[in-house]
């Protein structure tokens, strides 16, 4: 009888003899990882691992659920499992920046213009005309828009 034979069992293979180390954080979420895996399920993320008492409870976040599976150190199974479905929040509308806004609403401002004289029969020359320098309107329209610039750069500095 050789020396191997009499420390080691005939029927036990080299690879299922391990030392008995307690069971940590990190072994408990790749058993709960693939144990999820074996249910089909696809983690996204390992959330928590905490030891209470002799059992670890570990927390997975799955795609529309999170599941909960309890670990016992120290026979390294699985006691107990739940998975419970999230309610998907309502995600509100974007709203569109203070650049955009004004784009749109200077667009729309546009065209509703351009209908409204064309369904007039209203020319654009006519309503021009007053540019060629023979009127008072082009100087008292600069002077009407100069406190309304004034006004826009001291707002838009304030906020």
């Amino acid at each position: 009888m050789s020396a191997e034979s009499s420390l080691m069992p005939e029927n036990t293979l080299a690879h299922d003899i391990r030392p008995e180390k307690p069971l940590n954080a990190e072994e408990a979420t790749i058993t709960v990882l693939d144990f999820l895996g074996r249910m089909g399920k696809s983690v996204v993320t390992p959330k928590s691992a905490t030891l209470n008492g002799d059992i670890f409870v570990v927390e997975v976040d799955l795609k529309k659920a999170t599941a909960t599976v309890r670990v016992n150190s120290t026979t390294r199974e699985i006691t107990e499992y739940s998975i419970t479905s999230q309610v998907e929040e309502m995600k509100p509308l974007p709203v569109p920046s203070r650049k955009s806004l004004i784009l749109i609403l200077g667009l729309i401002a546009a065209i509703t213009l351009f209908m409204v004289f064309r369904f007039q029969n209203i020319s654009i020359g006519n309503i021009l005309g007053f540019i060629d320098g023979s009127s008072d309107l082009l100087i008292i329209g600069g002077i009407g828009i100069v406190p309304i610039i004034i006004l826009l750069i001291w707002w838009r500095r304030r906020s």
